[in-house]
């Protein structure tokens, strides 16, 4: 009865959700995934509400499942190739490393900001991030 109790609890308190992202181009590195809850805390690495390195072993598209407690988000995405933990960019700024946003958002000059990026996450969704 406790295990059925603990499962039951488990499935009803469980945000598990689908991220399919798109546009790998080597199967080295990793996927490097932070996931912010609030404007004054969005892209500030010190303030994810959850982050996630999931390991690239192919090219094109990749889909696993992460857990998220319910709510908005503004997930960004960035292919860790030389797996140094940073988004790697040029002398004038410009990211060397593919990344992504939920929405598939793009800012005009530097990343979008939360409200163009956030999205409610619900149990069973499958959120899709093409890489740029």
């Amino acid at each position: 009865m406790i295990n059925l109790l603990l499962t039951a609890l488990l499935f009803f308190t469980s945000n598990e959700v689908k991220l399919e992202i798109s546009g790998i181009k080597k199967p080295i590195g990793n996927l490097r995934i932070a996931a912010y809850n609030t404007p004054e805390n969005y892209l500030d690495e010190s303030q994810m509400a959850h982050s996630y390195v999931i390991r690239v072993t192919e090219t094109g598209s990749m889909t696993f499942t992460i857990d998220l407690p319910k709510g908005e988000y503004a997930l960004a995405v960035f292919h860790d190739v030389n797996e140094d933990g940073k988004l790697n960019k040029n002398l004038i700024g410009i990211p060397t490393e593919h990344y992504g946003f939920s929405n598939n958002t793009r800012g005009a000059f530097g990343p979008p900001s939360f409200d163009r990026a956030k999205i409610p996450l619900i149990h069973g969704d499958t959120l899709r991030i093409e890489l740029q």
